[in-house]
């Protein structure tokens, strides 16, 4: 009979899986390499000389421990690939980054402060209210608008008077007519628009662009155009007509001062 200590008991097991999983570390099992080897020179180590393992089960334990090395390897590869993939479509985002784009909803970032909304003039409705969405498209703040346009403030008060927690919300108008049949309700989804200023992953690992003002974000898949960002003029370049306003200054002053010397 085999005399053996618990580590060379722990993989007397026809697989390595059954092996670890019977030691009690199921969650584990064959998770590292190093370990695998470990227990397989553990065992070599512990077995007894006069009764060796059964040559089948260890040819099984070794073709598994391979197994165990070439999925490593896989996911070491799929990881690197993932990570390279990730890099890319960071850099292609980029692209985003100074130009000025119009998506599809609009999104806004709250971070625990006031928020300026602008609302559109409908005529011939009776009612427009500015609606809050949570990211599964529940209203969970309403803000009564004007039927002329213009803007509300939201400061994060929710329905239930409630203050809402940090995060993206969603934006809806709601606008209601009145007509000889009743009230109609009409939901209108506005678009995005303005200057990108940062291409970046949000919490769940999805990348978002960040417009001017630091507010409103947009998923990359709803941006419907792209438009380059006008250059600036130079501050120091000079026209033809600031030339020929110019010469006329310096004439009406000279003008002036002539007929003050005149007199």
């Amino acid at each position: 009979m085999s005399t053996v200590d618990a580590a060379a008991s722990a993989v007397t097991a026809p697989n390595a899986a059954a092996t670890v999983a019977a030691a009690g570390d199921a969650d584990n099992t064959l998770s590292d390499y190093d370990d695998f080897l470990t227990l397989l020179t553990a065992q070599l180590r512990n077995q007894d000389p006069l009764d060796p393992e059964d040559s089948t089960e260890f040819v099984a334990q070794i073709a598994t421990f391979t197994q165990v090395e070439q999925q490593i390897n896989t996911n070491d590869k799929l990881d690197a690939l993932i990570a390279a993939q990730t890099g890319s479509a960071v850099e292609q985002l980029g692209r985003f980054v100074g130009n000025d784009i119009v998506a599809d909803g609009l999104n806004i970032a709250y971070d625990g402060g006031q928020i300026e909304l602008t609302t559109p003039q409908v005529s011939g409705a009776s009612k427009v209210e500015v609606v809050i969405t949570n990211q599964n498209g529940q209203p969970v703040a309403r803000i009564p608008a004007e039927t002329r346009g213009g803007s509300v403030t939201w400061d994060g008060s929710l329905l239930g008077n409630a203050n809402a927690a940090p995060g993206v919300y969603g934006v809806e108008y709601e606008i209601t007519r009145t007509t000889s049949a009743g009230d109609e309700v009409e939901t209108q989804t506005p678009q995005s628009q303005g200057r990108v200023i940062e291409a970046r992953f949000d919490a769940d690992g999805e990348v978002e662009l960040l417009l001017e003002g630091g507010v409103i974000v947009v998923s990359p898949a709803a941006v419907q155009a792209v438009y380059e960002a006008p250059v600036a003029a130079s501050a120091t370049q000079t026209t033809t007509q600031d030339l020929a306003d110019a010469a006329g200054a310096v004439s009406s002053a000279a003008e002036a001062v002539v007929q003050a010397a005149g007199s």
